[in-house]
């Protein structure tokens, strides 16, 4: 448990790693591509998380989101690239448009969670809230493996 100075600093934690993220991608853009960096970033971002779930102590806590807001950065940063790279000029705003739209059933999510944690507790529900999000993470890189693994899939930018 803790207070809001504990979420204060989780929160700054995290979006600290986002944004050591953003310029660490300035300095390192061209070297693979984003489609590679999308899937690894999302794996590690998954593990992080996991990690976080099962912290005991604040600094612990901290370093996890930490490292989850920087490999969040990472693989999304890489998705929008990818998607605005493969994306017609004319139809960038549409396709950005719809990419939001993935957040919309983030509030049933979250409501169901708040229920959840109160039966079996944070670790539990949030570890298997973020094993659920690697195994689809897994499961698109391996379906779509082609498309965004394979050399050539989405050269780099």
């Amino acid at each position: 448990g803790g207070d809001e100075t504990t979420l204060g600093y989780l929160l700054a934690s995290f979006a600290g790693g986002a944004l050591a993220g953003s310029v660490f991608l300035i300095f390192w853009r061209n070297q693979t591509s984003p489609s590679r960096l999308m899937i690894i970033w999302a794996v590690i971002w998954h593990l992080f998380l996991i990690a976080f779930a099962q912290s005991q102590s604040l600094p612990y806590a901290m370093a996890m989101q930490f490292g989850a807001g920087l490999s969040q950065s990472l693989s999304m940063v890489s998705l929008a690239l990818m998607l605005l790279q493969t994306a017609d000029v004319r139809l960038r705003g549409r396709v950005m448009g719809v990419r939001m739209m993935a957040i919309y059933s983030l509030p049933l999510g979250l409501m169901s969670a708040g229920a959840l944690i109160q039966q079996f507790g944070f670790p539990a529900v949030a570890t298997g809230y973020t094993a659920m999000g690697l195994l689809v993470t897994i499961l698109i890189a391996t379906a779509w493996r082609r498309s965004v693994w394979l050399k050539g899939a989405m050269g780099p930018v």
